[in-house]
Parts: structure tokens; sequence; C-alpha cells
């Protein structure tokens, strides 16, 4: 899974979230080392709303950095999200590249912008590192569970 810290990388270099779409080349695909998308509409979907919801219009990165807080009800939705993604791909043994590189970020990149804020101001959100907290883990077993899974 080493590619997706080359995404998130690309998208932190881009300052992507709210800013446009990153050259073709820093956009993760549906197709990769992950495989190719499901072909149903509903799998599809999980992951384009879980990739829109952490990278697109009201993506978290902004808020961390200038006030170290999430935008209200983010972490929720998130976590929503992350479990529908969880019981449709759960099992499989390919995930798509946009499944893997959002579930990625939101469980490193956001810990990372909110510590530049927490640098940069001097304070720090006890209620914003409990919602870090709680995306963390739920994220990371997801990732790790499906590195464990046999390949085809």
């Amino acid at each position: 899974m080493l590619f997706v810290d080359h995404i998130s990388r690309r998208y932190c270099e881009q300052d992507f979230p709210g800013r446009g779409k990153p050259p073709a080349c820093s956009r993760p695909s549906a197709f990769g080392y992950h495989g190719a998308m499901k072909e149903s509409g509903e799998p599809k979907a999980i992951v384009s709303r879980l990739h829109s919801h952490v990278f697109g219009t009201g993506a978290p990165c902004d808020s961390l950095v200038s006030s170290g807080t999430f935008p209200p009800d983010w972490c929720k939705v998130y976590l929503d999200l992350l479990s529908t993604a969880v019981e449709q791909w759960g099992s499989e043994p390919l995930w798509p590249r946009e499944l893997v590189s959002a579930v990625h970020f939101a469980s490193w990149y956001l810990d990372l912008r909110y510590h530049v804020w927490c640098t940069s101001s001097g304070l720090k959100n006890a209620n914003t590192e409990r919602q870090l907290d709680s995306l963390r883990s739920p994220s990371e077993v997801f990732l790790m569970r499906g590195s464990t899974l046999p390949r085809p």
C-alpha cells in the first residue's frame, strides 16, 4: 500500500481540498494496484462519496489548519461513510485507489493538518484530538484488515 502514501503526498503538495482538481497525474484512478471498481452502482457510489467527503468541497483541511477544528458533523458523516465502505468493500480482495487514498488521508494527514495549527497557534483543542482519535482507529483497522486479505 505504499502507493497511497505517494498519492496522498501529491494531494498535500497540491493543497488540493477546495482548490479545484489537481493535475491528472495526481488524481487517483479507479483502477490500479487495488483493482477495478465494482460494476454495480452502490459500491462505486460509496467510494465516490467518501472520496468527495475527504477531498472535495467542505473537506476539513483548511479548517484544521486555520482554527484547529473540523467542520460541523464532518467526522460523523465520515464515520458513516466509512462504515458503509467497510460493509461493501471489507471482504473484497481488491479495492479502488480512491477508497484507499481517502481512508489513508483521513487517518494520517488530517492529524498533520491539526498539528500545523497547534504549532502555529501554541494551542491545543481536546475536542479535535478526540475526533481525530475517533477517525484514526476505524480507518486504520479497515486498511490493515484489507492488507491481510489474499490477493487474486
